[in-house]
């Protein structure tokens, strides 16, 4: 391990070959150290010194000095200056070492990428992007710490087998290269946030994409797609895609991506709408430069709009925020009819973009779409505008140039949305039958419970805070014929489970009974075999049926604030399982054993219980990526560790293992 120092003097005296300097001190940082010298000047930029090896960036190297390969290991001269003196000033001092943890080699003219790079197996962010850079070593596989990598503008045609074994992988970009397939393997990089494959050749991915499951972005601009990959599907905490610019000719159904706040689908070929019924957090869809079209003929649009006003009042879920459906606004040429089952929500969209289509009409009831603030319609077939736009609230940026629009002058359109909007309004004046914005005419009362339609639309049943003391099974009945996946029992006063749920077992993925009254969980539970996230906090809860272990597909559990004395045995068979969170309980010991059985276990919450001692094997469960611990009563470590994070307090607990045979 290298002090700062130590690495400011190796990279010097590497630059000054590299850089062939003439002018007596170092091209980069302007220091006057010479080769062989081990001194530095102290007056050097701060970015340098907080990244040493950013010297190597923007130097336009054909090849990296042998020597940067080994910077981790010390030379008999850098032995012999190891500063031991406790009381010099020198901030040269042994105990202050750190391991190389960032390399930054972008904008070179690098080909090659040696064997050698094992060797910075302390490594958690490479930057190799804006190189000319052909193929990868296999011992890229080596750097098993690394979180970040950078390889975009560069020439790679394919990745070698050992780059999957990077399986601590959290933000990857690859982007402007020249791939043409990806491994089977890719599914192994269990941890990915960030994936960036724009501008390359590929034209497919592989499967097992779907084991990605912590991918918050996923690009895959600009490539020769002409299916769209079935697993992106079940990816449950997407929040932005972009598979724009391919030749996707149409799209599967989209509604498990509950998650999915931002979809660029422009640039295609798409000659069907996708069915996105169920992704009510969307907020941005592109759909320009495609062959949608709507017909003067679709009749079914008003009814559709109004069972999306009949949905917004369902919109008090707190595991999405909103169970609202979403209604879009088109039909596409090839559409004969257009149904509930074919429209997608769109009512808490705030950017719809449709411009370069072939659409004709644009129908009244676009008015229920209250958050839009951009609406692009530009080079459409537009002949009129419907008037209730110029009532949308917020409203602030609609685009319809490129339109034969016969009932608004040019002048007014060039003049931009304000003078638009304004002469929309002045229209609306004294028409008759123009929805206001919000309309509900001919819209029933709702109900303490949602009506099959509404649940439909959601694919979600949410009667939390009812103060119910028990549920109808009619209720459970119509949400299986709606086909309900998410159900959210919060804030009541049910005692016990009610036995209509278990009707359900067929599609439920998602279930809340947080703050009700629960004292036991019944053993029909395993009936719910797909359910994926469980919400039992705030009961009254002191065990788990042992059956529960066998519902693998569980990722989050989460059974804070109850009685808990120990972590249920069933738990820990839970081989899917991602998050639990079982603080506010009086757990006295935690079982080493039992966790490290889970081995996707991500995030682990065990704060405010009764723990007296953190075991220093639990800093073995690697896999872990965020620990909480605070509010027990042990004394290691101290709250002082356990503020600098989860990675350092995992580094901390192995250090004290103990040593020995």
């Amino acid at each position: 391990m290298l002090s700062y120092g130590q690495v400011h003097n190796r990279l010097c005296s590497i630059l000054w070959v590299g850089q062939r300097c003439n002018r007596g001190y170092c091209l980069v940082c302007q220091c006057r150290t010479r080769p062989g010298v081990p001194t530095f000047e102290t007056h050097i930029p701060a970015t340098t010194r907080q990244n040493p090896l950013s010297l190597l960036t923007v130097n336009c190297l054909f090849q990296v000095p042998g020597k940067v390969w080994s910077l981790n290991q010390l030379d008999e001269a850098e032995v012999r200056m190891l500063e031991t003196d406790l009381d010099a000033e020198d901030e040269d001092k042994w105990w202050s070492h750190l391991p190389l943890s960032s390399l930054d080699l972008s904008s070179n003219a690098l080909k090659v990428i040696p064997a050698n790079i094992k060797h910075l197996d302390t490594l958690t962010v490479l930057n190799l992007q804006d190189n000319s850079v052909d193929s990868l070593p296999r011992e890229i596989g080596s750097l098993s710490k690394l979180t970040r990598l950078h390889l975009s503008r560069n020439k790679l045609r394919s990745l070698p087998s050992q780059f999957y074994q990077l399986r601590n992988l959290r933000h990857l970009v690859l982007s402007h290269n020249q791939l043409e397939e990806l491994g089977e393997d890719l599914g192994d990089l269990v941890m990915m946030e960030t994936l960036d494959l724009s501008h390359n050749s590929l034209s497919n991915i592989p499967a097992g994409t779907g084991f990605l499951t912590r991918l918050t972005q996923l690009n895959l601009s600009h490539n020769q797609l002409a299916d769209f990959p079935p697993d992106l599907t079940s990816l449950p905490v997407l929040v932005q895609l972009d598979i724009s610019h391919n030749q996707l000719p149409m799209l599967p159904p989209l509604g498990d991506l509950r998650k999915l706040e931002i979809l660029y689908l422009q640039y295609n070929c798409l000659a069907d709408m996708p069915d996105m019924l169920g992704c009510v957090a969307l907020k941005e869809l592109h759909l320009g430069r495609n062959n949608i079209s709507v017909s003067s003929h679709s009749g079914p649009w008003s009814a559709t709009l109004t069972m999306l006003t009949t949905c917004v009042t369902q919109a008090d879920s707190p595991r999405g925020k909103s169970a609202l459906g979403a209604v879009s606004p088109l039909t596409p040429s090839r559409i004969s009819e257009l149904n509930v089952e074919t429209i997608e929500s769109l009512g808490h969209v705030r950017v719809l973009s449709l411009r370069d289509n072939k659409l004709s009409v644009l129908p009244e009831e676009i008015n229920i779409l209250q958050h839009l603030v951009r609406l692009d319609l530009v080079n459409n077939s537009l002949t009129t505008l419907p008037r209730c736009l110029g009532f949308l609230p917020h409203l602030q940026n609609l685009q319809v140039e490129g339109n034969p629009l016969r009932s608004v002058r040019s002048d007014i359109v060039q003049c931009g949305t304000v003078r638009l909007m304004k002469f929309l309004r002045e229209r609306a004046e004294g028409g008759e039958g123009v929805p206001r914005p919000g309309s509900r005419e001919g819209i029933g009362v709702v109900s303490d419970f949602p009506d099959r339609y509404a649940m439909r639309s959601c694919r979600s049943l949410n009667i939390a805070s009812k103060e119910l003391g028990s549920v109808p099974i009619s209720v459970f009945e119509e949400a299986r014929e709606a086909e309900v996946t998410s159900v959210d029992l919060s804030k009541n006063c049910l005692s016990q489970i009610p036995d209509g749920l278990f009707c359900l077992s067929d599609k439920l993925t998602d279930l809340n009974l947080s703050c009700n009254s629960l004292t036991s969980v019944p053993k029909e539970i395993v009936k719910l075999w797909h359910l994926q996230y469980l919400a039992l906090d705030r009961n009254m809860l002191t065990d788990l049926p042992q059956d529960l272990a066998t519902m693998d597909k569980l990722r989050e559990l989460v059974l804070s604030y109850n009685k808990f004395q120990d972590i249920p045995e069933c738990v820990y068979d839970l081989q899917g399982l991602e998050i639990l969170a079982i603080r506010g309980n009086k757990l006295a010991a935690i079982s080493v054993p039992g966790l490290a059985r889970l081995k996707r276990l991500a995030v682990l919450d065990l704060a405010d219980n009764n723990i007296s001692q953190v075991p220093p094997q639990l800093g073995n469960l690697t896999q872990l990526r965020t620990l909480e611990l605070a509010g027990n009563g042990f004394r290691q470590p101290r709250h002082a560790i356990l503020e600098k994070g989860t990675h350092f307090v995992l580094a901390y607990l192995r250090d004290r293992i103990p040593s020995g045979p």
